[in-house]
């Protein structure tokens, strides 16, 4: 792959392209097409980004990578009841998947503003991943900006910093800053219950 990050990052995408999906050809998996993925999810280029996925994303049994990435590039072109409709697909079939609960909380506040639905999707993604800068950043702004109930706020007392680092900018952009680093006071239970449309969603005690 090293060849192909060569290539992608001297601008040449065509290359870039056969020489990651020459992987999986070799593996007989998706590990190069979800390698170039994310060099595209990174550059924002939603267009690109839907071309390569799109075909792999609608086969049973897409990996979460990819369909992380579709709904994502769905988001990017302002498709936002489509890119809902994909994360939620993502949650149903890998609930333990955190990057989805986190993307969802993201479009549920800023293009549904269904913003107690974000929070708890949000805390299930810290609950499932304790260490992600993305997800505290996505915590922050809904307890910062008054944008959830008050009891749903007080649960920001559950967390706790234990580093010095900058946060994450909160931008759907932008996925590869740097964050403050957080882990759980106490453990947090998660049962089923659904909270959006995806059935298998689940919620935090």
């Amino acid at each position: 792959s090293g060849l192909g990050r060569s290539y992608h990052h001297l601008g040449d995408a065509a290359n870039a392209k056969r020489y990651f999906t020459r992987m999986d050809t070799v593996n007989g998996d998706l590990e190069g097409t979800i390698a170039y993925g994310w060099l595209l999810f990174n550059r924002s280029t939603g267009k690109e980004l839907l071309k390569l996925v799109e075909p792999h994303a609608r086969k049973p049994n897409a990996p979460p990578e990819i369909v992380r990435m579709m709904d994502m590039a769905k988001r990017w072109l302002g498709q936002y009841d489509e890119a809902r409709e994909w994360m939620e697909q993502n949650i149903a079939a890998h609930e333990d998947y955190a990057p989805s609960h986190g993307d969802l909380a993201v479009v549920l506040q800023e293009n549904f503003q269904e913003n107690e639905a974000a929070l708890q999707h949000v805390q299930v993604a810290i609950a499932l991943d304790p260490q992600s800068t993305y997800f505290r950043s996505i915590h922050e702004s809904l307890v910062k900006e008054g944008r959830c109930p008050l009891r749903l706020r007080r649960r920001e007392n559950d967390l706790r910093d234990d580093h010095n680092e900058p946060l994450v900018v909160l931008d759907p952009h932008r996925h590869a800053a740097s964050g403050r680093r957080i882990t759980p006071r106490r453990k947090m239970k998660v049962t089923t219950k659904p909270i959006t449309r995806a059935n298998s969603t689940p919620r935090l005690a």
